[in-house]
């Protein structure tokens, strides 16, 4: 019956477990890390409506007791939202707590800050886009399988209304805070690399700047957009861009240059820097898709005699809610977070595909894990990804090619248009018209 807030263990709990073979690819890594489930983010008091909507499909509690919840996740730690589409008891809790949204008033929904709806909606619209996902077929039960379907698309319209109601106006997209901006206004970190402080964080407050010493460039003859890869892992939700400032004052138009004419054999001179920017799109209230200026995440590298050294600020959304930068530099024990491209690193294992006769199960978490304290370091898989000398790119393969992009603007806008052409996109639009205007 609905109005309990309390989460219950779903049923099946033997069907919860991933029932599948794998392959294992190397050993679980444990880091010293303690992060409580279920934090609030939108109330200093627990129990907040937005708080419980959110936890619902961000914490995930197995039928075993455990508990995972990353801390800067950027999506739900779901693969195939099993629970919440076959377990009719849970389903009927996951309605509780939108339904606890969906009876707020204007003022404490569509009214709230900017900021407010930016990190709420940016929270529900990867829960939008991965309920598409969800296993619903139940192998020779027609009618459970209907139910499964009912239940998610019962869900994916629950969603889509409050995401509908969380949208910001064009004009608010565009005065989205700028990171960039107000770390070189407030001076909070040094602008450079130091070397004498090797793993002393800094942020390039000219990543952006026109007439900047950084290069905008991309594996592509423009316009495009560099990180290619993690853009089409997370859906086309965020922009991803590729940066390189060279040492000496060297114009990187011309290093790009002639790194594309050697074929990627030039090599790459110490004390270049190379970052990796993460910028949220945001859809508005005209249904428009625009790219904003809030900084989602920055990776940088910079490339020294020894070893490379690599910073990550990733988004710290208590922070950013309270007023301030809102990103946190990550530590050596921070751990990589699940739902972002640098997952495919972790030591994994192989899904098989759903099986045929056996009713759905759940996968864990990157097909392997149940507790945080699982995962690897972060900072130790960007080093893994990108530890090969002379790379403008991850380790995805030889790049033999590097291309300035004159019109960062024009290459942003072919993201939006693959977004748009997505038919989680598509759904959201037709799901928005007909909740009315």
């Amino acid at each position: 019956m609905r109005g309990t807030t309390v989460i219950a263990p779903y049923a099946r709990v033997t069907s919860m477990l991933c029932r599948s073979s794998f392959f294992a690819v190397g050993p679980v890594f444990l880091l010293a890390v303690a992060v409580r489930a279920g934090e609030p983010i939108y109330d200093r008091k627990t129990g907040h409506p937005w708080d419980r909507a959110r936890e619902i499909f961000y914490i995930h509690r197995f039928p075993t007791g455990e508990s995972y919840e990353h801390p800067h996740a950027f999506a739900p730690p779901w693969r195939e939202f099993v629970p919440f589409v076959h377990d009719a008891a849970f389903h009927e809790q996951v309605l509780t707590s939108l339904e606890a949204v969906e009876k707020l008033p204007p003022a404490q929904l569509e009214e709230q800050s900017t900021a407010r709806r930016l990190i709420f909606l940016g929270d529900l619209w990867p829960v939008f886009d991965a309920l598409h996902q969800a296993l619903v077929e139940v192998p020779r039960d027609k009618d459970a399988t209907a139910k499964a379907v009912g239940r998610r698309d019962e869900l994916l319209r629950r969603v889509a209304g409050l995401m509908k109601r969380l949208e910001l106006t064009e004009e608010e997209v565009r005065a989205l805070p700028n990171a960039f901006q107000l770390v070189r206004d407030k001076k909070l970190y040094p602008k450079s690399f130091d070397p004498s402080s090797p793993s002393e964080p800094f942020f390039p407050v000219e990543l952006l700047d026109k007439n900047g010493p950084w290069a905008t460039y991309s594996p592509e003859q423009e316009p495009s957009a560099g990180g290619t890869a993690h853009m089409s892992f997370v859906k086309y939700r965020s922009l991803f861009t590729l940066h390189l400032r060279v040492p000496d004052g060297r114009d990187g138009g011309e290093f790009l240059l002639d790194w594309t004419k050697s074929e990627g054999k030039q090599l790459v001179p110490p004390g270049t820097m190379l970052a990796l920017l993460r910028r949220a799109l945001v859809p508005t209230r005209s249904g428009k898709l625009l790219v904003s200026p809030f900084v989602e995440s920055l990776q940088l590298r910079v490339v020294t005699p020894l070893e490379d050294q690599h910073f990550k600020f990733t988004l710290d959304r208590p922070e950013f809610l309270a007023g301030r930068l809102g990103l946190k530099p990550l530590g050596k024990d921070d751990p990589v977070d699940t739902s972002s491209f640098e997952s495919i690193v972790l030591p994994n294992r192989m899904a098989l595909a759903p099986s045929t006769t056996e009713p759905p199960s759940e996968s864990l978490i990157a097909l392997r894990y149940k507790t945080l304290r699982e995962i690897r370091s972060s900072l130790e898989r960007c080093v893994r990804c990108h530890s090969y000398k002379n790379q403008l790119f991850g380790s995805s393969g030889p790049v033999k090619a590097a291309f300035l992009q004159s019109d960062p603007d024009q290459a942003a806008a072919t993201i939006v248009k693959k977004k748009e052409a997505s038919w989680e996109w598509k759904s959201y639009l037709r799901l928005r018209t007909a909740q009315g205007k």
